[in-house]
């Protein structure tokens, strides 16, 4: 008799072992690939890059046709062998074939182990790559066994290469604001991020100052250099009213040194026309290689520097601290009143309050100084209260004599008698 069950149980784990071996074999294929990784490179830059291999089971022969974008470059005679790849007798080689950007890339006579990691390298060079992504095709992929027989399981795939043009390249302030005195100086530092673009020599913008701020001439001009800026690279400008421009440059192409950092600084100085609150601003903002190839740096954005004038918002604050000495020295006047006070005495503290009032703040004097008016007309106004109150009070009492004096003399009137000698 035929046991349904057993029959269910042997066919399911002949199913499992057939998907097992089916998912093995896909792996060990998926596993045996020839790619490349995704790379940056800057304008002009060469860079070395390469050609990976992961694969499951040794690999001989390798053959691949690379299809560069315009602007990227193959460095003839440039491509070699890793150490993966074993055997005195192993030869890589390139060749160039009907346009500029194909190029094959052949490996024969050698063994690579299993294993993962960059087989062949060479090198490119970005010429006139235009800036943003590109996509280098890897076309034609064959790797073959000892056999001859093909053990990959893609025959393409693409990589990534970011071109890092001058584009790339952002300005910026040290510090984005910053507080200043009238009659102050203060150094503004600007730095340079050119992400790999390692070939710039020259840079070049507008420098706009508000009113009451001023660039400082020193020792080297109104720039100061940096060991970014080597000589003999040198800033030019040409002032206007309210704003100039510079240009860094060399007669020779000296290039700009670094990838970020500080580039230049300049000083500038306040004066009494500064507004509280500004900003100094950076635009038309350029750089440029040595082989002439120039771009807008910061995406055409401006550079913007927040300025506050020190000295105006002090002053703001001693205003405001001597508008609160106004009103409680007021107040101080007001306590000085007492309960039945005559109209001379409330004119008096009325007057001395009306006097604070009139009092309007001098910039040209200190808070203390100006202060000090106030107290000249508060600390007087006790010492005229009780000289009023006094006078009140020998004039009350002389008429309350005079009073009593008449009181007395109906007195003795009084005691005198009808028939009195």
């Amino acid at each position: 008799m035929i046991n349904i069950t057993q029959i269910s149980k042997r066919m399911a784990k002949a199913s499992l072992l057939l998907m097992l071996f089916l998912a093995q074999s896909l792996t060990s294929r998926a596993e045996v690939k020839l790619y490349m990784e995704d790379f940056t490179i800057a304008s002009g830059e060469t860079k070395t890059v390469s050609l990976m291999l992961d694969n499951d089971a040794e690999a001989s022969d390798v053959q691949v046709t690379l299809y560069l974008p315009a602007g990227l470059n193959f460095v003839a005679g440039t491509e070699a062998k890793t150490a993966r790849i074993k055997g005195r007798s192993a030869v890589v080689q390139a060749s160039q074939k009907t346009s500029p950007d194909r190029w094959i890339i052949l490996e024969t006579d050698g063994t690579i182990a299993a294993g993962s990691g960059a087989i062949i390298t060479f090198d490119v060079q970005s010429t006139s790559l235009a800036d943003g992504d590109h996509t280098i095709t890897i076309d034609d992929i064959v790797v073959s066994n000892s056999d001859g027989d093909p053990i990959n399981t893609s025959s393409w795939a693409t990589a990534t290469v970011k071109a890092l043009g001058i584009a790339n390249c952002t300005f910026a302030a040290q510090a984005s604001s910053f507080e200043i005195a009238e009659g102050a100086e203060y150094q503004v530092d600007i730095t340079l991020a050119n992400d790999g673009a390692t070939t710039l020599a020259a840079l070049s913008g507008k420098l706009t100052l508000p009113e009451g701020l001023e660039v400082v001439e020193g020792e080297d001009g109104y720039f100061i250099y940096t060991d970014r800026t080597p000589e003999p690279l040198e800033f030019k400008f040409q002032k206007y009213d309210g704003y100039m421009t510079f240009l860094l440059s060399s007669s020779n192409n000296t290039l700009i040194t670094g990838v970020d950092g500080v580039i230049f600084s300049f000083k500038v100085k306040a004066s009494h026309g500064l507004a509280e609150n500004t900003e100094i601003v950076l635009s038309e903002l350029r750089v440029a290689n040595s082989v002439g190839k120039s771009a807008e740096a910061n995406e055409g954005g401006n550079v913007t520097i927040a300025v506050t004038n020190s000295t105006l918002v002090q002053l703001a604050a001693d205003k405001a601290a001597f508008a609160a000495y106004q009103t409680e020295q007021k107040a101080a006047a007001d306590a000085l009143a007492e309960d039945g006070d005559s109209e001379a005495c409330q004119t008096i503290i009325s007057d001395a309050k009306d006097d604070i009032d009139a009092i309007v703040y001098d910039e040209d004097k200190t808070l203390d100084e100006n202060k000090a008016e106030v107290d000249a007309i508060v600390a007087p106004v006790a010492e005229a209260l009780a000289a009023q109150r006094a006078a009140e009070q020998l004039a009350a009492d002389k008429a309350a004599f005079a009073a009593y004096q008449t009181e007395q003399k109906a007195a003795a009137d009084a005691l005198a008698e009808d028939g009195d000698s």
